[in-house]
């Protein structure tokens, strides 16, 4: 998978090209730990993507303000995904259910900024 400024692109283990798709304003783009999804969050949404063909399966969360980025959970039912705009982490279960679960005050508890978000730890 490769972002660029003007979309995402993925390749074949032969080096060849299997789909592009033109997004602006990625912010991130991860693999689901089944890799048949791609969680982007890009500007005011986060979306998932058929992972074969980049096309949009779901607009999993929308808000005010740029998403930092989004994270898989290691089993691959939620996301977390950073909104400094709004100062939170938010979890969004994706699969089993649809449930959202804000945490506030992020900057507060890291010393005035929001951390970027690099994964998960510990499956269960």
């Amino acid at each position: 998978l490769v972002v660029t400024d003007e979309g995402l692109v993925t390749f074949g283990q032969q080096g060849q090209r299997l789909a592009r798709r033109a997004l602006t304003g990625i912010r991130s783009a991860e693999y689901a730990p089944t890799v048949t999804s791609l969680a982007v969050a890009l500007g005011r949404e986060v979306l998932l993507l058929d992972a074969r063909t980049l096309r949009t399966t779901a607009r999993v969360f929308a808000g005010r303000g740029p998403f930092a980025g989004a994270s898989w959970s290691p089993d691959g039912r939620w996301l977390l995904v950073s909104w400094p705009a709004a100062d939170q982490w938010v979890f969004v279960q994706v699969r089993g259910g649809r449930r959202v679960i804000a945490f506030s005050n992020i900057g507060r508890q890291f010393d005035g900024s929001i951390p970027r978000i690099a994964g998960w730890c510990c499956a269960r």
